[in-house]
């Protein structure tokens, strides 16, 4: 997901509140299942390393 997607769905829900706060709290969940999914390409880059953090 890009991060101009992420900060749409944020201004969504600030947007969004003072219109519906269901809405508004169903776009910042959403914004926070973005957050908990791991990036593939930090996943990649871990693999390629051998799984090793810094």
């Amino acid at each position: 997901m890009t991060k101009e997607r992420f900060f749409a769905f944020t201004e969504g829900g600030i947007a969004r509140a003072f219109v519906n706060a269901y809405a508004a709290v169903a776009l910042y969940a959403l914004t926070a299942l973005i957050w908990l999914v791991p990036d593939r390409r930090v996943e990649r880059h871990l693999a390629a390393r051998g799984g090793k953090a810094d």
